[in-house]
């Protein structure tokens, strides 16, 4: 068989090579976004409303009495769990469609659009400015941020594609 013909051959299988080669990389991709949105920037001040405020992101609401100006005592104080843990609630599924790869990053948390969501405020759900000033992150810029590390993934899945024929 020729150079020609074995390219030929690869070519009509090149589907079958490079499909399981994006559902790598988009895997990847998802994960890097993923990156980004999950950490829990640093708590607000407790006094930034009218009342003391006693919510701890990703625990839930203590007692006003667990609180000792800026830092909280946590020896034998109960502390009622309302957080949904929004950084533990990222669900990752890539899947391959005929020719086609498909891939889906989700929060399950009932919140997480307001909190995670689109900059763009005609969309809903999207970020509220609240969570924007205290530092979340927002799915617009962590696409946007984690880009280089995407095209990476794909640059490697192209250079493994004309490896592998």
């Amino acid at each position: 068989m020729t150079d020609i013909e074995k390219f030929r051959e690869a070519l009509k299988q090149s589907s079958q090579i490079a499909l399981p080669l994006a559902e790598k990389a988009i895997g990847l991709a998802l994960t890097a976004v993923e990156e980004i949105l999950a950490p829990y920037p640093p708590q607000p001040p407790r006094d930034r409303a009218k009342t003391f405020n006693t919510y701890v992101r990703g625990i839930g609401r203590y007692p006003r009495s667990a609180f000792s100006g800026a830092k909280i005592k946590t020896k034998g104080v109960a502390v009622k769990r309302t957080s949904q843990r929004l950084s533990t609630k990222f669900r990752t599924k890539v899947t391959i469609a005929g020719e086609n790869v498909l891939g889906e990053l989700r929060n399950e948390a009932d919140y997480s659009g307001w909190v995670l969501g689109s900059k763009d405020s005609s969309q809903d759900p999207h970020q509220v400015e609240w969570h924007k000033q205290t530092g979340w992150a927002n799915r617009d810029d962590a696409l946007d941020e984690a880009m280089p590390d995407i095209e990476r993934f794909f640059d490697e899945m192209i250079d493994d594609f004309i490896e592998a024929l």
